[in-house]
């Protein structure tokens, strides 16, 4: 069992607003983290994500476990624990899209675990000719790396700031394990749930027809 000082759990929150499920995972898992720091009022995702992680690796050192969970998240003590489970330096828990019958999201950042050791091993990742590989940035007199890029890549997609991280983080040769055993609630329109993705409830019951 990893030391509960060991963990900082990191919760984006651009519009001030934890949904009540994420809000009854954080009580219930108390026993198993130190603290959580809410980065909110950010409407950019992966500049949260990055003034997350600067402060993770570069400020509060006595941490070794980044824990991301998303404010749309639903989990409980069963979830944490499975997360928890095995030594692997990355661990990502699938949860539910947004939209009943798709694949779930396999590598997203909405429950997901990080050993500092990726980030320092990311920092420091180099090109051919030696140049730092992650790009940097100033953002409020402070230097930082871009940990989650996200934008258009020189292969013509367009990835997400979680593609990015996930991106880099194959450079590390860390090692990894996608987490299936969750039952997530992604917290939209609905509770969408993972693995059947079945709406937990509706704020509005549709009249039958007559």
């Amino acid at each position: 069992m990893i030391s509960r000082e060991k963990v900082l759990v990191a919760i984006p929150v651009y519009d001030y607003k934890l949904d009540l499920r994420c809000v009854e995972g954080l009580f219930s898992c108390l026993p198993y983290y130190h603290r959580p720091i809410f980065w909110s009022g950010m409407s950019n995702i992966a500049l949260a994500r990055n003034q997350i992680a600067h402060t993770f690796v570069e400020g509060l050192t006595s941490y070794e476990w980044l824990m991301m969970i998303d404010s749309d998240t639903g989990f409980t003590v069963e979830d944490w624990q499975l997360l928890w489970e095995g030594e692997e330096q990355i661990v990502v828990a699938e949860y539910a899209r947004k939209a009943i019958g798709e694949k779930p999201v396999q590598f997203g950042l909405g429950f997901t675990r990080v050993h500092r050791s990726v980030f320092e091993k990311m920092k420091e990742l180099k090109q051919d000719d030696g140049s730092e590989k992650l790009g940097r940035f100033y953002h409020k007199g402070q230097m930082m790396v871009d940990y989650f890029p996200n934008g258009a890549i020189q292969s013509g997609r367009w990835i997400g700031e979680d593609q990015g991280f996930f991106m880099w983080a194959a450079y590390t040769e860390s090692s990894v394990r996608i987490e299936t055993r969750t039952k997530l609630k992604h917290i939209g329109r609905f509770e969408y749930g993972y693995p059947d993705q079945i709406p937990g409830f509706t704020m509005v019951e549709e009249e039958s027809p007559q």
